[in-house]
């Protein structure tokens, strides 16, 4: 069995998969909004919208993004094994990568970097664009990545470096930028949010879903670089499965 994969296929699909699931979480909350102007007993509701809605954990559109992420560890798991067989001097990076899209795909299921933001609010007497905390260790580790990673980047050809930095400039302008701007407008209209006023809450909950849909778009685009790399540089990697076992024939 050959299975072959199209770069600009698997975009084309997943950006429409991400843009459904956005499109879906929108109208989930309209949805809400409707029921609860008009049948304010209804129960329930709360389920449906949170099946949908991009800014809950553990639901579709978390498991869609949590593939995305998994799907790029593998892409760079793959194209470090290729380039390992090629003795490639960059071999490393890109294991180094896998590990951290592998992090970040647990991360984004289970949302463990949410849990620093209490401790670190408490401690700094965070607010405005820091109420969300955990952007404070956040940044300077992405500054990090980004200087060790400097020489990697030039190197990659320049398709394949547009294309990086497309897609890390997407995903982070979501996950880093849109975050201290919820954080700041969250601070500011944090008792109207949390009691459900109809235009502070929709409010917020569109700058979420403008956040979640640029990480979506951020990845889609990283592997639509990773499986074009992968098409143009990355030796033929075969899989056998060979479940043959050695038998000896015994005489009578």
């Amino acid at each position: 069995m050959k299975l072959v994969i199209s770069p600009l296929e698997a975009r084309k699909w997943l950006g429409i998969i991400a843009i459904g699931l956005f499109l879906a979480s929108l109208a989930s909350l309209a949805v809400k909004f409707f029921v609860l102007k008009f049948s304010p007993d209804v129960n329930n509701i709360d389920l449906f919208v949170d099946f949908f809605h991009l800014d809950r954990e553990k639901n579709l559109p978390s498991l869609f993004s949590f593939l995305l992420l998994f799907i790029s560890s593998i892409c760079l798991a793959i194209i470090a094994l290729g380039n390992t067989r090629a003795n490639h001097r960059y071999k490393k990076h890109w294991f180094a990568l896998s590990l951290i899209f592998l992090f970040l795909s647990i991360d984004e299921w289970n949302s463990f970097h949410e849990l620093l933001t209490d401790p670190l609010r408490a401690n700094l007497n965070t607010s405005g664009i820091f109420f969300f905390a955990w952007v404070i260790v956040a940044i300077p580790l992405v500054a990090t990545i980004f200087l060790v990673y400097l020489k990697f980047l030039r190197d990659l050809p320049p398709h394949t470096k547009k294309l990086f930095f497309m897609a890390g400039g997407l995903y982070l302008s979501g996950t880093l930028g849109m975050e201290l701007i919820n954080g700041y407008y969250f601070s500011q209209n944090v008792n109207a949010i949390l009691n459900q006023e109809a235009i502070p809450a929709m409010i917020y909950a569109v700058m979420t879903h403008i956040e979640e849909l640029l990480e979506m778009i951020g990845i889609v685009t990283f592997i639509y670089a990773l499986t074009s790399y992968m098409s143009r540089y990355v030796e033929q990697l075969e899989i056998w499965v060979d479940d043959r076992q050695k038998s000896s024939i015994s005489k009578m």
